[in-house]
């Protein structure tokens, strides 16, 4: 559980780094 609080944002802040 604790993985996917972090893993989620992480996401997005890579995706927001590409745009």
């Amino acid at each position: 559980i604790s993985n996917d609080t972090i893993y989620i944002p992480m996401v997005i802040k890579m995706s927001n780094d590409a745009d």
